[in-house]
């Protein structure tokens, strides 16, 4: 980054002699007043572009991240179908050796048939799940000895857990430590199934029969609004509940955090490097300030536009198009406003205040653990988004915005008293922020030696 990129212009000078158009003695004087106040409004707003731009161009118009933006859906689409094929193709290995039975022959053949199948370990949580096969031979029998390599599974089955009289009892059974999660899960499974297919045999009850009478009913749901028109099917409802409102949470997340993070490096590396200093002979640190915190929205702004576009692209490719078209979506885009704002206030503050990546370090861990709050949250507010808790974390200083836009992308519409409350309320404080932040920003932009204290900043924010 060079100084020299940044080149402002000094509002002309006014000069009392000009004679106004008009020939109105008070116009003569009341016009060098009003073109003063616009020349400075004017100067302004040339400062605030000027070193938008700049921090725009030296930020989004840099290979590192043009090849960050492109490379991580990549990166993502590849993951996702490494880890589906991984998934597919994933076998567990075989139970092998002998199992030892100590039930009645009837469990045995049973249990032995169960096996032939192969058994799914559906505990172990994989998608989808993994299939267990048993190379091994099935006796039964007492075992006194502990299971080993050659003999892994040793199971006491009473017989009055197969009777459906009684039903009293439990399996023990006894594992050599070799065995693995799925085929635990598999050998607990196959029991479990035996015990049960036994059961009904002896009740006289077909297991056919049964089974299909416990097959839940489909359902095709159609909404109606109170226009009686057709509303989205059970599908979408779980999209539009769900998955939209998360997936933006960590769109705009990712996009506030990201980018005020960049804005706080790219300061204090301006401060190492003094660029800084000859900024600041040409503008105001405010100014610079507001001018940095401009030019990084506009970087928030290109990764939410891109990821955005290429989430919607996947909706209208699956026919779901109609879920992104819903006005009430525009609302999450308002409160991204006040949390970048409010985030990036904080992070310039603190790109200002520090020397080095060090100190700039010992800050930012209290820093995310408070804005990381939201992504710790995500589950319990997506699944109860107007709930008492959700309600009240809404209306929380710096971390609400993230909540609100969250809640609003949701299924039900958050009531219009706590959205027009909470952007009066976020409003203040993101304004609040900024102004704390231009005055330790003002101060700390040309500090040197080490960091200020907690006193030391404290009397920076109430100074005006």
């Amino acid at each position: 980054m060079t100084a020299g990129s940044l080149k402002l212009k000094t509002a002309p000078s006014m000069r009392p002699s000009a004679r106004p158009r008009s020939g109105l003695e008070s116009g003569r004087s009341e016009e060098p007043v009003a073109n003063s106040g616009t020349s400075s409004r004017r100067m302004l707003m040339r400062d605030l572009r000027t070193i938008a731009w700049r921090e725009f161009r030296e930020t989004a118009l840099t290979p590192a991240f043009l090849i960050s933006l492109i490379a991580m859906p990549l990166v993502l689409v590849v993951v996702a179908v490494l880890s589906s094929g991984m998934a597919l193709t994933h076998t567990e290995p075989p139970v092998s050796g002998k199992i030892w039975i100590e039930s009645s022959e009837e469990f045995r053949t049973a249990f032995t048939e169960r096996l032939q199948r192969g058994v799914d370990a559906e505990s172990v949580g994989d998608f989808p799940s993994v299939t267990v096969n048993f190379e091994c031979e099935v006796f039964a029998g007492i075992r006194t000895e502990a299971p080993n390599a050659l003999n892994p599974v040793v199971a006491k089955i009473p017989d009055s857990l197969l009777n459906p009289d009684k039903l009293e009892g439990e399996i023990v059974l006894t594992l050599h430590d070799a065995l693995g999660r799925p085929q635990v899960d598999a050998v607990e499974t196959a029991l479990a199934d035996t015990v049960v297919t036994l059961r009904q045999r002896r009740a006289e009850v077909d297991p056919t029969l049964i089974d299909q009478l416990r097959t839940p009913p489909p359902f095709m749901t159609t909404r109606i609004d109170e226009q009686g028109l057709t509303a989205e099917d059970a599908q979408s409802r779980k999209l539009r509940a769900l998955v939209i409102p998360m997936g933006l949470m960590f769109l705009l997340w990712g996009a506030s955090f990201g980018t005020s993070a960049q804005l706080m490096q790219t300061t204090l590396d301006e401060k190492a490097n003094k660029v800084v200093e000859v900024l600041l002979s040409t503008t105001s640190p405010e100014r610079l300030m507001m001018g940095k915190i401009v030019g990084q929205s506009g970087v928030a702004l290109t990764t939410v536009g891109i990821y955005g576009g290429l989430g919607i692209s996947a909706f209208i490719a699956s026919g779901k198009g109609g879920l992104i078209l819903d006005p009430q979506l525009l609302w999450p885009l308002a409160w991204f406003a006040l949390a970048f704002l409010g985030a990036a206030a904080i992070l310039a503050a603190v790109g200002a205040v520090v020397h080095d990546q060090r100190e700039a370090g010992n800050l930012m861990g209290p820093i995310v653990a408070l804005l990381g709050v939201p992504v710790f949250f995500i589950m319990p507010i997506a699944q109860a988004p107007h709930g008492m808790p959700a309600s009240i974390a809404s209306f929380a200083p710096i971390i609400g915005p993230y909540i609100m836009a969250m809640r609003s992308a949701g299924e039900i519409p958050v009531p219009i008293w706590q959205l027009a409350v909470g952007l009066v309320w976020h409003a203040a404080i993101t304004r609040t922020l900024l102004v704390g932040a231009g005055r330790v920003f003002r101060v700390g932009i040309l500090s040197s030696g080490t960091p200020p204290k907690l006193t030391t900043l404290l009397r920076w924010l109430i100074r005006p």
